[in-house]
C-alpha cells in the first residue's frame, strides 16, 4: 500500500485495508472522514431505543466509542468485515454501531446494580425488532445471512442481507430505507423485500 492514494479505495477494499494494518494512521484518517457521518446517523438512529441524546457531546462521544471498538485489538472487528459492495460496508458499520451503543447503555445499567455483566460477542445475536417476531426474537446472525444467501444465483441477496439489518435489527422503515442512494428501490420495492425476508425468518423462528 505504499504510495497508494488511499482516499481512492473503494469502502469495502478500505475496510479491508484497515484491518489489515491498524496501526496506519494516515488509513485510518481516511476512514475516519469518508464514514463519520454516516456512522454519527447510525449512532442518533440506534439512540431512539433509549430516549433522546443528553446533548450533541454524548452522541460524539457514542461515535468515538464506535471507532474506538472498530480500532481495539488490533481491528478485530474490522478484519471480521466480508463484504464486496458500499451496501455491505454500510450494513456493516450499522450493525457495529447499534451493538457498541447497545453495549454502552448495558454496561451502564450493569454499574448502576454493581453488578458484573457478561459480555455478548458482537457477531453471536440479535434481538428482531418485529412484531411478527417477538415470540422467538433471539436469533443467530450467522443462520439469519446464510438463509438469505441460500440461493446464492439471487443477484440481490446482498441487498437482502442489508434491508434486513436496516429494518429488522436498526429499525429502519421501507421510506427511510429507500432514502438511502444506494439502495435503488422504491418504497415499495422495500416492502416487498420486507416481505420477503419477513417469511424467512419466521420459517426460522418458527
Amino acid at each position: 500500500m505504499h504510495g497508494k492514494n488511499y482516499t481512492s479505495l473503494a469502502g469495502p477494499e478500505l475496510l479491508l485495508e484497515c484491518g489489515a494494518h491498524p496501526h496506519d494512521s494516515e488509513l485510518w484518517e481516511v476512514f475516519y472522514t469518508r464514514y463519520r457521518r454516516k456512522i454519527t446517523k447510525y449512532a442518533l438512529h440506534a439512540l431512539r431505543s433509549y430516549g433522546p441524546p443528553n446533548d450533541s457531546t454524548q452522541v460524539a462521544d457514542l461515535v468515538q466509542e464506535v471507532f474506538l471498538e472498530l480500532f481495539l485489538h488490533e481491528a478485530r472487528v474490522m478484519r471480521s468485515f466480508r463484504g464486496n459492495t458500499e451496501l455491505s460496508v454500510h450494513a456493516f458499520l450499522s450493525r457495529v454501531t447499534a451493538y457498541t451503543i447497545a453495549d454502552h447503555f448495558r454496561n451502564a445499567r450493569a454499574t448502576r446494580r454493581h453488578a458484573p455483566t457478561v459480555p455478548v460477542e458482537p457477531s453471536a445475536v440479535i434481538l428482531c425488532k418485529d412484531d411478527a417476531l417477538q415470540r422467538n426474537s433471539l436469533v443467530s446472525v450467522m443462520d439469519i445471512e446464510r438463509a438469505l444467501l441460500r440461493d446464492s444465483r439471487r443477484h440481490n441477496s446482498q441487498r437482502d442481507r442489508w434491508i434486513f439489518t436496516l429494518h429488522f435489527v436498526e429499525g429502519y422503515t421501507a421510506k427511510e430505507i429507500a432514502a438511502f442512494p444506494e439502495t435503488r428501490l422504491t418504497v415499495s420495492g422495500i416492502d416487498k423485500a420486507i416481505t420477503r425476508i419477513r417469511s424467512r425468518l419466521i420459517q426460522m423462528v418458527a
